[in-house]
């Protein structure tokens, strides 16, 4: 799947609301093409570098851990 640039807005917004709101954010995607984008948008400057997953067990598993 593609990120259009109106679809990317909104993760970039999703995501920093939930930032500043004291949230934690998990990303997963196994796309290089997603996680291009995604860090063209700068958000892996406002997340930690273990918040991008490629695998979803993963993902599931440490956000599990973090509540």
């Amino acid at each position: 799947p593609m990120l259009d640039v109106t679809v990317s807005l909104a993760i970039e917004n999703a995501i920093k609301d939930a930032v500043e709101a004291g949230k934690q954010v998990l990303i997963v995607s196994s796309q290089s093409q997603i996680r291009s984008r995604l860090t063209r948008l700068g958000l892996f400057e406002i997340l930690p570098k273990d918040a991008l997953l490629t695998d979803r067990t993963d993902a599931l598993t440490k956000a599990c851990d973090l509540i």
